[in-house]
């Protein structure tokens, strides 16, 4: 039996690309409610001609059309602040950083997103730290972190690395083990910004978070082993790169596969779709939500509800669902609808809120919502080749960038345009969302037997010679 030593050591030898993943994640966090938070006071300010009492009391019921003029503004300022950010980013990681992975080494991509999304924060420093720069100048981080990738690019890269170095035994755990960096790092980064932006200011939270994608660039740069091509892709000359990325790409969709694996891929990718369009949704909106006047959360409140959240979804990743995957053999389908009813009940509860305990009461019931991202990505990487995975996890990429954007152009619309009608119809919506997603993978379920699902879950993908032999398989189940 292994001793406490053994299994920590075993753990840091296979430790890849978690660090950075970890860093770059609480970076993301810590600047997402802060940028937003700067959005809505700047929005304020400017408004109202830097009359900074109207800007201090919005909660007053007094103040009630300036709270409404406010929140619908901020609102479109966010919109357009992300749409900044995913038209290019779409751009970039379907047609270079996806490719780039696959044929030049897996951790150029990564370095590349760290330092788009240290330029963004620079940006935002520099827009802080002058108030009589217009609101308008935010935009320019945006757009360069999303030529560069950002948050979309660095999951690409960082599923892609994970799917090269892990077999088909561990690759599950190994997901889970990233999709906990993000949770965990999401409950360190939320509850910090919540508490220093309101005892210090702006340009300290953004200078603070310059340095931990610094420490994240440095990791990748010097201790992060980068995953080469192979010899033929290597030689690849620059011209004949760059004319094979679209068709690289298109390839990766079009390859013929046996046993229905393209409809798996198609079913499995649209429920991640469908999931980040949920997601994005919230998160564009949840923070001007709680400063409603039922609610009325400050920013320190809120940094702790969102950590409470994140911690509790990072901890369910790395202990349930080990447990249900390995201990008591639950098939990934079933892990996948267990977190598609947990976070479409948080979604009901949020809409339906009207007081704070309520809220509350969201991160208990919402805690199994990281299963689906962990067993779909999983499910999709055993699908593929490991010189695919780069192209696979830039098409999700991409397609959740785009995701992203119809997540932004929707929910920030419908809230502005539902407020007076019903604050929380945004959340009921996303709800229903899941709901078809929850339709999708039962369906899923059902036509695959388990014997035949447990083969999907550790699948080597076929040689042309196996084909045969599969469509025999599909017959007899």
């Amino acid at each position: 039996m292994m001793t406490f030593c053994e299994q920590v050591t075993g753990l840091l030898r296979q430790t890849t690309v978690e660090p950075i993943l970890f860093l770059y994640m609480f970076a993301t966090f810590l600047e997402f409610p802060v940028s937003q938070d700067l959005i809505y006071t700047r929005v304020c300010l400017e408004k109202f001609a830097n009359v900074t009492y109207i800007c201090d009391n919005l909660s007053n019921k007094t103040l009630k059309e300036e709270l409404e003029s406010v929140q619908k503004e901020a609102s479109s300022w966010i919109m357009y602040h992300n749409v900044a950010y995913t038209v290019p980013a779409v751009v970039s990681v379907t047609l270079f950083l996806g490719p780039w992975g696959d044929r030049l080494g897996r951790k150029y991509p990564m370095m590349l997103t760290i330092i788009g999304n240290m330029l963004l924060t620079v940006c935002n420093l520099v827009v802080s730290s002058h108030t009589n720069i217009s609101i308008k100048y935010i935009l320019i981080g945006k757009i360069i972190n999303g030529m560069t990738g950002g948050f979309i690019g660095l999951m690409m890269s960082v599923y892609s690395y994970i799917g090269h170095v892990s077999s088909a035994k561990n690759r599950t755990s190994r997901v889970g083990v990233a999709e906990a960096m993000i949770f965990l790092s999401g409950t360190a980064g939320v509850l910090i910004s919540g508490i220093i932006i309101d005892k210090t200011s702006f340009n300290f939270v953004f200078s603070f978070i310059c340095v931990m994608q610094f420490l994240a660039l440095l990791y990748a740069v010097f201790v992060l082993e980068n995953l080469g091509p192979s010899e033929e892709q290597t030689n690849t000359s620059i011209c004949s790169y760059t004319r094979l990325f679209c068709k690289d790409s298109w390839i990766c969709v079009s390859k013929h596969r046996p046993c229905n694996m393209f409809v798996y891929l198609a079913m499995e990718i649209f429920v991640l779709v469908i999931l980040m369009i949920c997601t994005s949704g919230e998160n564009d909106i949840l923070l001007l939500y709680t400063k409603l006047p039922q609610f009325d959360w400050s920013q320190t409140r809120y940094g702790f509800f969102k950590a409470g959240e994140n911690f509790g979804r990072g901890l369910a990743v790395l202990t349930l669902l080990p447990l249900l995957r390995y201990k008591f053999n639950a098939r990934d389908t079933v892990l996948i609808l267990m977190g598609l009813v947990s976070k479409g009940t948080g979604l009901i509860l949020l809409g339906l809120a009207s007081q704070s305990w309520q809220l509350y009461l969201v991160p208990v019931i919402s805690v199994l919502q990281g299963f689906p991202s962990a067993g779909l990505r999983s499910s999709l990487s055993g699908l593929m080749d490991t010189n695919e995975q780069g192209r696979l996890f830039g098409l999700v990429a991409s397609a959740e960038s785009i995701a992203s954007l119809i997540a932004t152009l929707l929910f920030n619309s419908l809230y502005s345009a539902t407020l007076k009608l019903y604050h929380g119809s945004s959340f009921l919506l996303a709800s229903g969302f899941v709901g078809i997603a929850f339709i999708i993978i039962m369906s899923l379920h059902c036509c695959l037997d388990p014997t035949s699902q447990r083969q999907r879950d550790h699948y080597a993908p076929f040689q042309e010679e196996d084909e045969q032999s599969c469509g025999e398989q599909i017959q007899n189940t």
